[in-house]
């Protein structure tokens, strides 16, 4: 019998020693943390644009396009981001990015959050606080790639009725950079383009260029280059 009972002990050690290997490395590869986002719109629709680093948990390059269940704040809101000026930023409840727009049981298709006008760490001023954040679609979800790339890549975020047209840079290869810019435009822009590094460096006239409209009708809306490092 005391055999029988130090067998079941050490059975019964393995099976909590394995349980709890497997609780931690699930643990690990969570991404649960306080996930800062950029806020742009189209004129249409509004849109957040996850704000990443090369680590976990933020090593995620994530852009929704989101509704406020708020219709005054929302109208506010978009009326600022297509006026000019200060971009906004949110700083939302924590969660795991993982889930976000996730088509399960446990994915998270909204959020609290308080809205800020700048960069919510960098002295910007909240403007409206406890808002409901209410995900209508994930457009890039994508883990962060370190590999050095040959090429520099861009996709359209904005559909094709718009005139204000969103691109974001793909952050592919570190260091990093997260870029944002928009093109006035009455026509549909290509949906992806490829650049070389040195056509990147240059700026917006290779952009320009590439996409077949004037220097003066595309503008920078965000660059961050010191978080990506």
């Amino acid at each position: 019998m005391k055999l029988l009972s130090i067998l079941a002990c050490i059975l019964l050690s393995s099976w909590v020693n394995m349980t709890l290997a497997h609780t931690n490395e699930e643990y690990q590869e969570a991404r649960f943390g306080l996930h800062g986002m950029l806020l742009f719109s189209d004129g249409v629709s509004l849109y957040a644009s996850h704000l990443p680093m090369f680590h976990k948990p933020h090593d995620v390059q994530l852009i929704t396009r989101f509704e406020l269940k708020d219709k005054i704040a929302q109208d506010k809101l978009q009326k600022s981001l297509v006026s000019g000026g200060t971009y906004w930023t949110l700083s939302p409840d924590r969660f795991d990015i993982n889930f976000l727009g996730l088509n399960s049981v446990k994915g998270i298709w909204q959020f609290g959050a308080d809205l800020y006008l700048g960069h919510f760490e960098r002295s910007a001023k909240r403007i409206f606080s406890n808002q409901t954040v209410i995900i209508k679609e994930v457009i890039l979800k994508e883990l962060l790639d370190e590999t050095p790339q040959a090429h520099v890549e861009y996709i359209r975020l904005t559909p094709d009725n718009v005139k204000r047209q969103f691109y974001a840079r793909l952050i592919k290869g570190r260091p990093g950079v997260d870029h944002l810019f928009w093109v006035h435009s009455s026509r549909p822009l290509v949906k992806r383009f490829t650049m070389t590094h040195d056509e990147q460096r240059s700026g917006n006239t290779k952009i320009a260029l590439k996409l077949g409209v004037k220097n003066s009708d595309l503008s920078t809306y965000y660059e961050e280059r010191g978080d990506l490092e």
